[in-house]
Order: structure tokens, then C-alpha cells, then sequence
């Protein structure tokens, strides 16, 4: 099967291969389906439900940390983020929580 995409298109797709994203285009199209199947399906996305589950495996195991306020957690956040930066330390993602490029589960928007 041969597609034919605008020109905007097929520049994003390359920037997502450029960034490291994705090896081919092909891989691009797969991915776009699978979130399409996802959103037809009704269902919560199954990387939300990734995050979930991996959530609520850390507090049964007791691998969290309470904080007195969301204002105190982001500011924990930020200082970390503060601390990579000035260190040149790589920030980690986990792929089953937050890709490379990704606005995360919040869409980017946390005030």
C-alpha cells in the first residue's frame, strides 16, 4: 500500500524519525493506528493504564513519597529538573509512563 501525504505531514513525520522517535515511516503510521484503535475503542489509553498500574504496584510496595501539597511536589520537580540542567545530567523517561516529546499526561499543562 503506497499513501500520499501533504507536504506538512510527511515534514513531521520526519522531524519524529529525526528526533530519534521512530527508525521509519512505517513505524510512524503503525503508532497512529494503534492510537486511533485505542481512542475508537472507548477504553482508556493502554500506556495511561501502564501508569496506573505502575503507580499503584509502587504504593503497595511502598515506593512513594508524601508530600504536604501539590504546590510542594511541583516545587520538588522543578528543583530536580533545576539540578539536571545545571549538571548535565540526561533526564530518564519511562516509556510506560511518558515518551521522549511528550506533553505527558497533564497535556503539557500543570498550572
Amino acid at each position: 500500500m503506497n499513501v500520499s501525504l501533504p507536504p506538512a505531514e510527511e515534514r513531521y513525520i520526519k522531524t519524529k524519525i529525526k528526533k530519534g522517535l521512530f527508525k521509519n515511516p512505517a513505524e510512524v503510521v503503525r503508532k497512529a493506528l494503534c492510537l486511533m484503535r485505542e481512542q475508537e475503542s472507548g477504553r482508556p489509553p493502554s500506556r495511561l493504564m501502564n501508569a496506573v498500574q505502575k503507580g499503584l504496584d509502587d504504593v503497595k510496595a511502598g515506593r512513594v513519597k508524601t508530600y504536604p501539597s501539590v504546590k510542594a511536589f511541583m516545587k520538588k520537580i522543578e528543583s530536580d529538573n533545576a539540578r539536571k540542567i545545571k549538571s548535565g545530567e540526561p533526564f530518564k523517561y519511562d516509556p510506560d509512563v511518558i515518551g521522549p516529546g511528550d506533553d505527558g499526561p497533564w497535556g503539557g499543562n500543570l498550572s
